[in-house]
């Protein structure tokens, strides 16, 4: 990426973090675009396996095989940045926004780093044990999911020009996608720590 493509994704993120739909014009409507967007990833990787690292530290899934869990959370990884923008292709079709498919994917995948870092305080936090329900902890995490929802209906209502109803429906499959993926997940790891226990 170059300084110049560098300066416009933090162009169109400040707009967009406003909730200004001038934020959209900072992204060329190209498959190159969209492609390279993917580079959000990239840079999220270090923290992602923060993440993961606390999981490990922490929960249910640190009892499994090491070289199990990796996989795993690598291929969580992979499928959480790719599921969705390929599902959201068939349905671009299908609501007829196709045309703008392009420019719409670019802004929400860079859109993701601000999303992942806002929740590493609460990771954090869990980690250390301030997490229980009822607490700041457990308030800010509702805060974070709440604020991410109405971002993502911001991005399919201005990004792609849908009506508020589709927008709302957008979000909820990218939800119930997300969810179904990370329970997919922790299932294996479950399944792969109780192969690895000790007959009681």
């Amino acid at each position: 990426m170059t300084i110049e493509q560098a300066a416009r994704v933090l162009r169109g993120l400040g707009w967009l973090l406003r909730l200004n739909p001038l934020g959209f014009k900072e992204f060329e409507n190209t498959p190159r675009e969209a492609l390279r967007s993917f580079g959000a990833a990239l840079f999220l990787a270090p923290v992602f396996v923060l993440y993961a690292t606390m999981d490990r530290l922490s929960g249910d899934e640190a009892s499994g095989s090491l070289l199990a869990f990796a996989f795993l959370k690598l291929a969580h990884y992979i499928i959480g940045w790719t599921l969705f923008p390929v599902v959201m292709e068939g349905v671009s079709h299908l609501l007829g926004r196709r045309q703008v498919y392009f420019r719409w994917l670019a802004a929400y995948n860079w859109l993701q780093v601000p999303f992942m870092l806002a929740y590493l305080p609460v990771a954090v936090a869990s980690l250390l044990g301030a997490g229980g329900p009822g607490g700041p902890v457990a308030f800010l995490d509702l805060a974070l999911f709440l604020g991410m929802a109405i971002y993502l209906g911001f991005l399919a209502r201005h990004g792609l020009g849908l009506t508020l109803s589709s927008a709302v429906a957008v979000v909820i499959l990218d939800l119930i996608l997300t969810q179904a993926s990370a329970a997919i997940i922790h299932s294996l790891l479950m399944a792969g720590a109780t192969t690895v226990m000790p007959d009681m």
